[in-house]
């Protein structure tokens, strides 16, 4: 009997000691989390969360070093993405406001540098897209946002106050709520 208890126990210790360490393994991935206003910035310290290489593999690309001019990149001042994922670019090199398919493709070219309706000048990379899929481009040099339709037909010009590098103007447009109803003129 007092032998049978001694397996017992024996036993139940054996099963217990197999039941793996509380100690934890340090991480090899170290980041620092903070929150500033409605942002959340992540900082890695140190580490990597894919070992010592990481494969980037690319979904979609526009761009080329040599190739169709809609294709050749020169200073990209502003990006949006429509709903839909169409891809509107603004280089300012060229410059020209382009637009794109949500798989790389050249759709169009929207307005052109000048100071008439639909045309741009100077714009400062204030680029977006409204739910109803309209384009708005800000252009100071015009002193005006420039809206266009999702096929890039200039639909109108809403008036910019402030100077050619002053936020001010933006201040009075900031809700995209306004922007959307087409109140601002």
């Amino acid at each position: 009997m007092i032998f049978r208890r001694f397996c017992t126990l024996g036993l139940a210790c054996a099963i217990l000691g197999c039941g793996g360490t509380t100690e934890q393994p340090s991480p090899s991935w170290i980041a620092v989390v903070d929150t500033v206003a409605d942002t959340v910035v992540v900082r890695t310290v140190s580490g990597s969360m894919w070992g010592d290489t990481a494969n980037l593999i690319p979904e979609m690309r526009i761009g080329v070093l040599d190739g169709a001019d809609e294709y050749m990149l020169g200073e990209v001042r502003s990006l949006a993405v429509s709903d839909s994922g169409e891809i509107y670019l603004m280089d300012s090199q060229v410059p020209a406001l382009r637009k794109y398919s949500a798989e790389g493709e050249f759709v169009a070219t929207f307005g052109r540098e000048g100071g008439g309706p639909g045309e741009y000048k100077n714009p400062d990379g204030g680029l977006a897209v409204l739910p109803d899929g309209r384009v708005v481009l800000r252009d100071p040099g015009n002193n005006r946002f420039s809206v266009y339709s999702a096929d890039g037909v200039y639909v109108d010009g809403w008036r910019l106050s402030g100077g050619f590098n002053t936020s001010n103007g933006l201040l009075e447009y900031a809700s995209h709520e306004t922007l959307a109803k087409g109140e601002v003129k």
